[in-house]
């Protein structure tokens, strides 16, 4: 029993001696690991100011600047039908006939009513001319009716010339014509059919005026504003080599000519003012170029949105480009001064906004320094571009914030900052700031 005893007051000496040490057998330590203020080994970056130049992105189409319904503006029956679908017309051209017996009959019962008043009038004014040159001879109520039927005739020659002008026109109108030169897409009418004025014959398309439509956000407006009328400005310079390329373009004959054209035109070569390149779905990994010519003064209350149009050359129909094919605008966009940017990476996002960590020196009494993250919070961005954000407030050029190691720090996490980075930051603090914590 004594022995017993003896063996358990010296395994429990030999365990307080352990403890007592502050190691266990394996050699670690006794603390949490919980409680160990690591230094995270992270990359700083002052913040800087630059010209931001990045693309506002929007998803549009391409349209005619000449498409419309194609209205009979004349009552009948259709007699004859002078276009098909797919075909090209010329202005002025006709179309449809509208029941031309009809209008041409008005036309010669007007035109008989015009010259039954012109010889009606011609009688009274002979008349008149008789007697006044009977003299005495004739009363003075004879002299006031012949007066009154030379005024009766005329207004009835009047009456009959607007008549017949309005049959004219009528007659006119029964001959439908295109207003202008394109394509046919649709006809909506058929033989023996009756319009009214209202009737919708067909449509049609100018595919020689064509532009492409996308939306731009209220945030970028007034910087697509300033471009806009930049370009504008500068319309009448001549862009360097310019001329030369028009003059080596004019040298080549028949169809090579319009394609070697039409490849300076959308690498901008030959193109002036605010370029905007945009992408179709039905020419995959192709880019084109449009000149960007309005942006709308109201935007959309529901979307914020702000239209935009750009056009594109007279012969981008022979590259295969028809109205209604979906675009991909890359609207390029440039501040109007200097701005604040901090690189993506150093930007956090957490449930309070975004934040950034900038190094902060302690300065010990014994003269060693030490550092430690300081969160910056609630920070707003702004415009991006890859790699970059725009920062509206809270950080100033020249600040310091930490570049790479961000997403493990947390408000006074001690950093290890490499020593030229660290010499550089105290070489820019004002010695006011250098305080023994």
């Amino acid at each position: 029993m004594r022995l017993t005893i003896s063996l358990f007051l010296c395994s429990l000496g030999l365990m307080v001696g352990c403890s007592r040490s502050g190691t266990d057998q394996t050699g670690s330590t006794t603390g949490k690991p919980s409680q160990a203020r690591l230094r995270r080994s992270v990359a700083v970056e002052k913040v800087g100011l630059t010209r931001l130049e990045s693309n506002v992105e929007s998803v549009g189409f391409v349209e005619s600047e000449s498409q419309s319904e194609i209205a009979a503006g004349t009552s009948g029956v259709v007699e004859e039908i002078l276009f098909r679908e797919g075909q090209w017309v010329e202005k002025d051209q006709p179309l449809v006939k509208v029941d031309q017996s009809r209008y041409e009959t008005a036309l010669k019962i007007s035109q008989s009513t015009l010259d039954k008043a012109k010889a009606g009038l011609e009688k009274a004014k002979n008349l008149q001319g008789i007697s006044l040159g009977a003299g005495i001879g004739v009363s003075r109520e004879e002299r006031a009716r012949l007066v009154g039927d030379v005024r009766l005739g005329e207004a009835e020659v009047g009456e009959a010339t607007a008549n017949y002008a309005l049959a004219q026109y009528n007659q006119k109108r029964s001959i439908i014509r295109s207003p202008f030169r394109g394509q046919i897409n649709q006809k909506r009418i058929n033989l023996g059919s009756f319009v009214e004025d209202k009737t919708v014959i067909g449509t049609l398309a100018d595919l020689t005026k064509l532009r492409v439509v996308g939306f731009i956000p209220e945030r970028s407006t007034p910087l697509v504003r300033i471009q806009i009328e930049k370009s504008t400005q500068n319309r009448q310079r001549t862009l360097p080599g310019q001329e030369e390329l028009r003059f080596a373009t004019s040298l080549v004959s028949g169809p090579w000519q319009g394609i070697i054209t039409s490849q300076l035109y959308y690498s901008g070569a030959l193109q002036e003012g605010y370029l905007v390149p945009f992408t179709l779905r039905s020419f995959p990994g192709r880019v084109f170029n449009a000149k960007l010519f309005y942006l709308s003064s109201t935007g959309n209350p529901d979307t914020h949105m702000f239209e935009c149009k750009a056009e594109l050359p007279p012969w981008a129909a022979t590259q295969g480009i028809r109205p209604g094919f979906t675009a991909k605008l890359y609207i390029p966009v440039a501040s109007a001064g200097e701005t604040m940017i901090i690189p993506e990476e150093s930007l956090r996002a957490t449930e309070r906004g975004f934040l950034v960590f900038r190094p902060k020196p302690l300065f010990r009494g014994d003269g060693k320094i030490e550092w430690e993250a300081e969160a910056v919070e609630r920070l707003q961005t702004g415009r991006r571009r890859p790699g970059v954000v725009e920062i509206l407030d809270r950080l100033r050029p020249g600040d310091w914030i930490v570049r790479r190691g961000a997403e493990a720090l947390e408000e006074g996490t001690p950093l290890a900052l490499d020593e030229e980075s660290s010499v550089k930051i105290l070489a820019e603090m004002d010695l006011s700031q250098r305080k023994s914590p």
